[in-house]
């Protein structure tokens, strides 16, 4: 046998070797990352009031969840974080394919405009886009009240993005991240959910800012579960 062929034959056996070690340790870890919660929390960037969201979303969802962290200079420290840039996409397609839910913590505005408009440039937003295409639930928690707008605004802006993102069947909730007493303003934005949390208060009217924003689904919840809406 010429030394080319077995030289051949030596590189072969060689690559083989390396490339069943490579996919065992590959299939380990696979495995190993694999294992997903029911939800998936994005966190796109810093939010306040860590303590009070942690516990109001473990109060909503309950404690199998995981928190994926897209910004490295985050400091977030919590068992359940995940840091995508630890992960390969094809790991995170995957879990994002397991999950019941993934829920976007409070994100930026830029954020919800790119979704708007179907923007999958970035990471976060194929999975967001993925979710939505997959009909997996997807949820926005925003730390603030849509405020009242005039056009061609800026809080325009972000409720014409918001309500794009309602017309794709992503839901949304706000919740107050501020020190107990005090409030926000209330709300501008009334959706289908706003009315169910009512109904599972028990209350029998929800206030909402006076020219607040209602969806068809609000209006037909409300009328469904005889629940009041007073603008204010």
């Amino acid at each position: 046998m010429e030394n080319s062929d077995l030289e051949l034959k030596v590189r072969k056996l060689t690559q083989d070797i390396v490339g069943s070690f490579v996919e065992q340790a590959s299939s380990s870890v696979f495995s190993d990352e694999i294992q997903v919660p029911a939800t998936l929390v994005l966190v796109t960037c810093a939010f306040a009031s860590r303590k009070i969201t942690t516990e109001l979303l473990e109060k909503e969802y309950g404690e199998d969840l995981q928190y994926l962290v897209f910004d490295d200079d985050l400091v977030f420290r919590d068992r359940r974080v995940v840091r995508t840039s630890n992960l390969n996409p094809q790991i995170l397609l995957n879990k994002l394919s397991l999950a019941d839910r993934i829920v976007l913590l409070a994100p930026r505005i830029s954020t919800l405009t790119n979704l708007a408009k179907g923007n999958d440039a970035g990471l976060l937003e194929q999975l967001v886009l993925k979710a939505l295409l997959w009909g997996i639930e997807v949820s926005v928690w925003l730390d603030f009240k849509p405020m009242k707008f005039k056009r061609n605004t800026f809080y325009a802006r972000v409720l014409d993005a918001i309500d794009a993102l309602v017309d794709m069947g992503v839901g949304f909730r706000t919740y107050n991240c501020l020190p107990e007493g005090r409030t926000q303003p209330l709300p501008t934005l009334l959706t289908e959910k706003d009315i169910l949390d009512a109904k599972e208060r028990g209350d029998s009217r929800i206030l909402c800012a006076d020219g607040a924003v209602i969806t068809p689904s609000a209006l037909d919840a409300a009328e469904m579960y005889q629940i009041r809406i007073e603008k204010r």
